[in-house]
């Protein structure tokens, strides 16, 4: 199962039939957010389940590390942005605004 969390933690939203899975997932992700956030994938993981990570309550990560981790997987939305947000143009902020609400 460690091997395969984030396969694990997607396909537990996938189906209502996997509540428990999907709450012992969130439970494990609460006790330790590096699981999903420092995952090699974690940019590639839908939008749903971002949302679900960062609502959690007991996410026992600071805000500023979580942001952090929000902007990294919205820059993934668009790789044809600029590396330095300093050379972002106002199309740029758009796009990134975009996949970020």
């Amino acid at each position: 199962m460690e091997l395969n969390f984030n396969l694990i933690y997607q396909t537990s939203f996938e189906n209502d039939s996997f509540l428990e899975l999907q709450q012992y997932c969130i439970d494990l992700i609460s006790k330790n957010p590096d699981k999903i956030f420092k995952s090699l994938n974690f940019s590639s993981i839908p939008e749903k389940l971002l949302i679900s990570l960062i609502q959690d309550a007991n996410l026992q990560m600071s805000e500023i590390q979580v942001w952090d981790h929000v902007l990294k997987w919205g820059f993934a939305q668009s790789p044809e942005l600029p590396s330095d947000p300093t050379n972002f143009s106002k199309e740029d902020f758009n796009v990134l605004k975009n996949n970020l609400k």
